[in-house]
């Protein structure tokens, strides 16, 4: 996405396997319109997605038991952050509010998703520091119980 500066603030790359914006005229557009209403404040993330949570389409059972793993030992600069769950509508930005409520910088992502399962690793930091062990296990007891109750 490109600022009015012209700068980029964020790659972002998705697959379209329900072919949404082939079949529906104006969809990249509505697409595009909607991230810019949201960066522009104009939408709220929370709000939007809210709805589409709770519509009937998107309620499903647990295929699997949510598991975080936090890791000191992996990297000398980064808090590792593992998370496998199930994949959902919203998922990455409710592990990312987490994360930011517990003023955790991400400075990495590495996001897979196989079928149903997504499998998440964050790169983390709390004042260019890596976390301690009690803040790690308040964090990934804070995403265990957001995972689990969603």
């Amino acid at each position: 996405m490109t600022n009015p500066n012209g700068l980029v603030i964020d790659v972002f790359q998705f697959t379209d396997a329900e072919r949404f914006i082939e079949l529906n005229a104006g969809a990249q557009e509505l697409i595009f319109q909607s991230i810019n209403d949201v960066v522009a404040g104009r939408a709220n993330v929370t709000d939007r997605l809210r709805g589409r949570e709770q519509s009937l389409i998107h309620r499903r059972e647990a295929r699997i038991k949510p598991v975080v793993h936090c890791d000191n030992v992996a990297s000398r600069r980064y808090t590792i952050v593992e998370i496998v769950a199930d994949d959902a509508l919203g998922l990455l930005y409710r592990i990312s509010r987490v994360i930011s409520k517990h003023d955790c910088g991400v400075d990495l992502v590495l996001i897979s998703t196989e079928g149903h399962k997504a499998i998440d690793v964050f790169h983390i930091t709390k004042a260019g520091a890596k976390l301690t062990d009690e803040e790690q296990r308040t964090l990934a007891d804070d995403l265990q119980r957001m995972l689990e109750e969603s």
